[in-house]
């Protein structure tokens, strides 16, 4: 037959302190991504418009002096930084979209 044993305070002071670490953890988890989100959002604004830039212009000096007048014989690599820096942005804001999801957890 089962009998129940209730816990003993050691226990119970051991759970408590579990949770109240956990908590702890869990809230400056929280405010540690906000402030990486906010910083990421200051940054966007700058950040956003010179990697597009900059993809953009590797993009066309790769398609029309690598590609089309076959002056530049780095074509491939200058068509795969291009594609490197969308990529780049992307994450960018998949960082920013996790971060932003993580301190708004409840």
């Amino acid at each position: 037959m089962y009998v129940y044993v209730p816990p003993s305070r050691a226990q119970r002071v051991a759970a408590t302190l579990r949770r109240v670490v956990l908590g702890a953890l869990w809230v400056t988890l929280r405010a540690v991504a906000l402030v990486a989100f906010l910083l990421l959002a200051m940054g966007e604004v700058f950040l956003g418009p010179l990697i597009s830039l900059l993809a953009l212009a590797t993009f066309f000096l790769a398609v029309v002096c690598g590609f089309l007048l076959d002056l530049i014989p780095q074509r491939w690599g200058l068509l795969t930084m291009s594609v490197v820096l969308m990529l780049g942005y992307l994450a960018y804001r998949v960082v920013m979209i996790l971060m932003l999801r993580i301190a708004r957890w409840e």
